[in-house]
C-alpha cells in the first residue's frame, strides 16, 4: 500500500496552526464524516464508513476559541510540544547534531507503529522560528525537516501589519491561562509595532531560505474560508472538503 505524505504546519503562536491542521486532517479521504458533541467544549468525533475511529479527538474551547488536539493526528507525535521552545537553550549549547541524536530521534523510535503510515500525516508546531532563534537561519531547521521525513513544510506567516496585530491579540486570548481582565490588559498594552517587526523578520527568512518543496501559507488566506479551501485543494494530497464547512464555521463562531 502506498505510504501517505508527511507534512508540517509551522507557525507563531496565535497563527491558528492547530485550526489549519484540524481542517487538513479531517479532509483525509479515508475519513467519511465528523460529528460534534456540544459539551463544556465543542468536541469532534471522526468516522469512517465502517465506524468511529477517533472519539473526542479534538476540541474547540468555547471561552477562548482555541483548538485543542487530544489524540494523535501525525507521525511525529508532535514532538515539538516536548522540546520547543523550552529546550531551545539546550539546542543552542549542544548544537543541532547532538540535539537531534539525544532528544529528537529517541522520541521517534516508538512512534512508527502508532500512526497508520498509508494515511497522510499533519503535524503542527513552533519549530521553524525556534530554530531561527537558536541558529539565525533556516539551515538547521531544513535539515531537521528532511531528517524527520517531512515531504512539505507549510509556513503559516504574514507580512501584513493588521494580520500581525490579530496574531498578537490571539496569543493573549488563546495561549495564556490568564483571566479575561488580564487578557484585555495584554491586548491593550501590547507592543504591536515591535511584534510586527518580529513577524517580518521571520517571514523574510522563511521566503528566502525555505526548501524548494515547501510552501508559504499566508495567515490572511487562513482567515478567508474560500481562499483556504482553494489552497488545500491546490496543495494537499488526496484532500476532500466534506468536513470543511462544519469545522470552519464552528471555529469562527467562537473567535473573539
Amino acid at each position: 500500500m502506498k505510504s501517505g505524505t508527511n507534512n508540517l504546519f509551522t507557525y507563531w503562536g496565535g497563527g491558528r496552526g492547530d485550526f489549519v491542521r484540524l481542517l487538513a486532517f479531517t479532509g483525509i479521504v479515508q475519513y467519511n464524516h465528523v460529528s460534534v458533541s456540544d459539551e463544556e467544549e465543542i468536541l469532534f468525533n471522526l468516522h469512517t464508513k465502517h465506524g468511529t475511529v477517533h472519539e473526542k479527538f479534538c476540541a474547540i474551547d468555547k471561552s477562548t476559541g482555541q483548538v485543542k488536539p487530544y489524540k494523535l493526528m501525525d507521525r511525529t507525535g508532535d514532538n515539538y510540544k516536548k522540546f520547543f521552545p523550552m529546550h531551545m537553550d539546550i539546542m543552542k549549547v549542544i548544537g543541532y547534531d547532538d540535539f537531534m541524536t539525544k532528544y529528537i530521534l529517541p522520541e521517534m523510535d516508538g512512534l512508527a507503529m502508532l500512526y497508520p503510515t498509508p494515511l497522510n500525516s499533519y503535524s503542527c508546531g513552533h519549530d521553524a522560528h525556534t530554530f531561527i532563534d537558536a541558529f539565525g537561519s533556516l539551515s538547521e531547521f531544513n535539515a531537521y525537516a528532511t531528517r524527520l521525513n517531512f515531504d512539505k513544510v507549510y509556513y503559516i506567516t504574514t507580512d501584513k501589519k493588521e494580520v500581525s496585530d490579530d496574531i498578537r491579540k490571539a496569543q493573549a486570548i488563546k495561549n495564556t491561562d490568564l483571566d479575561a481582565e488580564s487578557r484585555e490588559l495584554i491586548i491593550k498594552h501590547a507592543n504591536y509595532e515591535g511584534f510586527y517587526q518580529h513577524m517580518l523578520h521571520y517571514d523574510k527568512i522563511y521566503k528566502e531560505q525555505k526548501r524548494e518543496c515547501d510552501v508559504i501559507l499566508p495567515v490572511e488566506v487562513v482567515m478567508d474560508k474560500e481562499a483556504l479551501r482553494k489552497f488545500f485543494f491546490n496543495n494537499l494530497v488526496d484532500w476532500d472538503d466534506r468536513n470543511y464547512d462544519l469545522i470552519y464555521d464552528l471555529y469562527m463562531e467562537y473567535q473573539k
